[in-house]
């Protein structure tokens, strides 16, 4: 090897040990062989080969974009191959996620990388020794020879060596074995390839508990925890898989068991901030000396085996501090000053006056019509507002009431940064200059986070309806340290008088229909709770709020706290998520995670269409004098058995067309379409079934499932036995209507079982046509 390139690799050894892929494991057997040639393509498709790089020393780099430690030695490598590459050193990244458009190109113009990024495969980290952890460093040289590899993390200066950043398993899929095991013996957890019950004994009762003392699990806490099919109007989950409130970092390392520093400091952070308000809040030393103990005995006991989330643990030990001390909001003082600072900030005359001020240098070009100038107002006042919700100087302290114009200003100008200020701006139908667009009205899920802060929402969310959108805004459910919540949106009177004209939604458990006509009332602010008294964690949501987060058309998140729960994870939303929050440069961060593109909606309008098209072939079959029978029968109400229900049906009502040319029959089943829930086709339905045209409504008896096996050559296979309509919980909530509907027009006929029969369900609603009592006879 020549001086000159001995020196370029002490130079670029000595950096990658001091900035990034430090942690130097043990050699890998690759150290001194050829490296594996590969043929990778970059984002464009153009197919790179390490053969072309011959002559030359390569740095090739694994590396993933949920990989804080890979984005933190970037710098590092940029400035690398700017000293190095006229000297013969290249430098190829290879990127372990795929997700290009969403993820990948963002993370590169993030991070200003100008050497090629190439999507790896699963055969290419093999031929590498199986990627231990990442970052991940090959120092190749310029005879094609490995030289050196680092991975992972840097060492402590004292104590044992950090673990690794993440496991690439993650990314390649398949049957890769690590190197390294986790304390129960068995390869490192997947939480984007989810660990699926039954592969391990071991696996299962660590994961199974996990879920249960984290008191998540819907079969052991039924009564607390939200159904999976409820889940499933946010959360996209595959089959077999299970939705964690927390990163995906915090999971996979409760699953290795690892107990690393950071979580342990996370632990300690929320016994400490539970001690402080003790210590600020309890005055006699007796209350508070039992206080510290019992705080300090429970996080012990908690922590214990490390399968707590932190933020479990906090709302923990502060329900058991409000439960003793009767102090309903031991913050209530505090978020009424940050919510009154703000209020008189935006109501200052500097704040006005900046918000108003007019510099047409900002502009890239002057609007030349009134469209323009409207959208540039839009865009201008948006941006200044977005940039005002995330500095918490605003409302932290008195300085605020001392600002003058230029510091609003000088504010107003701190810059944006993010994959999602175009994406937002779309969104909202905010057009830059020059560019026009044809408004469009949305319905926006607002999910608030500090008091104070909602001061300067509520500003934008009023603005935001002024262009002609509709807004819920979520709080919590009760205290929570800062957060603001329901209670203070009733009861804290800055709060009220912000919210004046608002329509405030109590209810918990509103049904599709019920909301739906709220939705096309005339308010166009709206608040409602989340039904939790923690971060937000969809498996406690209300039930309210998981229909409206369902039915709107886009999500809009304030905070880190929120924005780690939504984009620190691999799991996909059923709406387009938008998060706005600080980030640690000062710049106002908005994220975008578009919605799981397997998600298909059907907006009140769509099924509206669908239900009127029925209508119309009712109207037909009237006009030709025929008679027009509704069918309702079972169909989701066995788990598992929704096909054969479907076919039972189908059967049977060919069966009866048979037997009567002049009646015009509508069997359900037939206006399936995929994507549907139980919550869908009763809305749909119900429009149809108080439409005055159905002349008899026949509900399903067990003769009917009987004639239709004896037509189908079948025996009646067990769960079908003894069965009827009044076994639905959807038949109970059309029995419901059809005597509505028999009161308005007492020609109608209803036919099969009687309708005292059917008052054994009532539980229907919640994003599933079969009773909620019935999942624990089907997990048997």
């Amino acid at each position: 090897m020549s001086s000159s390139v001995r020196t370029i690799l002490v130079s670029i050894l000595t950096i990658l040990l001091v900035c990034g892929c430090g942690g130097q494991d043990e050699s890998t057997p690759l150290v001194s062989h050829a490296a594996p040639d590969f043929a990778l393509k970059d984002l464009s498709g153009r197919v790179y080969r390490l053969a072309d790089y011959k002559g030359r020393v390569v740095l090739l780099n694994f590396f993933a974009t949920w990989c804080g430690p890979c984005g933190q030695e970037i710098p590092h490598l940029l400035k690398l191959r700017q000293k190095f590459r006229d000297q013969g050193v290249e430098i190829i990244g290879v990127s372990l996620d795929h997700q290009v458009d969403t993820v990948l190109r963002p993370f590169i113009q993030r991070y200003g990388i100008t050497y090629p990024v190439l999507l790896g495969t699963r055969e290419v980290v093999l031929d590498y020794g199986g990627i231990r952890g990442i970052p991940t460093t090959f120092v190749i040289d310029h005879n094609g020879t490995i030289s050196d590899y680092f991975a992972g993390m840097p060492p402590e200066k004292t104590g044992p060596p950090r673990p690794l950043c993440c496991s690439t398993r993650r990314c390649m899929g398949g049957n890769m074995k690590s190197n390294s095991q986790n304390a129960t013996g068995q390869d490192s957890f997947d939480p984007e390839r989810p660990y699926k019950p039954g592969q391990d004994p071991i696996m299962d009762a660590w994961y199974t508990t996990f879920f249960i003392e984290n008191h998540l699990d819907y079969y052991a806490y039924p009564d607390h925890v939200e159904s999976p099919e409820q889940i499933r109007f946010m959360v996209c989950t595959e089959e077999d898989e299970r939705y964690y409130p927390c990163s995906d970092h915090m999971f996979g390392t409760i699953m290795r068991r690892e107990k690393p520093p950071f979580l342990q400091e996370q632990y300690e952070a929320t016994l400490n901030r539970i001690l402080s308000l003790i210590d600020q809040q309890i005055e006699d030393p007796w209350d508070k000396s039992f206080l510290r103990t019992l705080i300090k005995t429970k996080y012990e006991h908690e922590i214990r085996d490390a399968l707590m989330i932190p933020s479990r643990l906090e709302k923990r030990l502060l329900k058991i501090y409000i439960d003793r001390t009767q102090i309903q909001d031991p913050y209530l003082y505090e978020k009424n000053e940050r919510n009154t600072r703000a209020f008189h900030a935006l109501n200052s005359k500097g704040f006005q006056k900046a918000l108003n001020h007019v510099d047409t240098t900002v502009l890239e070009s002057p609007p030349t019509s009134l469209i323009e100038i409207k959208e540039s107002v839009e865009f201008l006042k948006l941006s200044r507002l977005f940039t005002l919700s995330v500095d918490s100087a605003l409302w932290d302290s008195d300085e605020v009431l001392e600002y003058g114009v230029e510091d609003y200003l000088e504010l107003f100008n701190r810059p944006f940064s993010g994959d999602g200020v175009e994406p937002l701006w779309q969104f909202l139908r905010v057009q830059r200059e020059g560019a026009s667009g044809i408004p469009q009205s949305k319905k926006i899920l607002w999910l608030a986070d500090e008091a104070g802060e909602v001061i300067v929402d509520l500003a934008i969310v009023r603005y935001l309806a002024q262009m002609g959108h509709k807004i819920i805004i979520a709080f919590k459910d009760g205290p929570l340290f800062t957060k603001i919540d329901f209670f203070d949106a009733q009861e804290e009177e800055t709060l009220c008088r912000e919210l004046e004209g608002a329509l405030l939604i109590q209810e918990k458990s509103l049904g599709k229909n019920e909301l739906v006509n709220i939705l096309k009332g005339d308010k166009d602010v709206m608040a409602i709770s989340d039904g939790t008294r923690e971060n937000l964690n969809f498996l406690f949501a209300s039930t309210t709020f998981a229909r409206v987060f369902k039915e709107v058309d886009g999500v809009i998140s304030k905070g880190p706290d929120q924005k780690r729960r939504l984009f620190e994870t691999h799991f996909r939303f059923t709406q387009d998520i938008y998060s706005i929050s600080r980030d640690e440069d000062g710049s106002t961060s908005i994220r975008y995670k578009a919605k799981h593109p397997d998600v298909i909606k059907f907006s009140h309008k769509d099924l509206e269409r669908k239900a009127q098209a029925i209508i119309s072939q009712m109207e037909g079959a009237k006009q030709k004098g025929m008679t027009v029978m509704f069918y309702s029968g079972i169909i989701g109400s066995i788990p598992g058995k929704e096909a054969m229900a479907k076919k039972i049906m189908s059967t049977y009502t060919q069966y009866l067309k048979g037997q009567s040319t002049s009646t015009f029959i509508i069997n359900p089943s037939e206006h399936f379409e995929p994507g549907m829930d139980a919550d869908d086709l009763m809305y749909m339905w119900e429009i149809v079934q108080r439409s005055g045209l159905i002349d008899m409504w026949r509900f399903q008896r067990y003769d009917d499932i009987v004639e239709a096996f004896e037509i189908m050559n079948m025996k009646i296979p067990p769960e079908w036995v003894g069965k009827d309509a009044t076994f639905s919980t959807g038949c109970t909530k059309e029995m419901e209507i059809a005597l509505e509907v028999q009161e308005k027009h007492r020609e109608m006929q209803i036919i099969g079982p009687s309708e005292e029969k059917f008052l054994r369900r009532q539980e229907y609603g919640i994003g599933k046509m079969y009773d909620r009592r019935l999942d624990k006879i089907c997990a048997l």
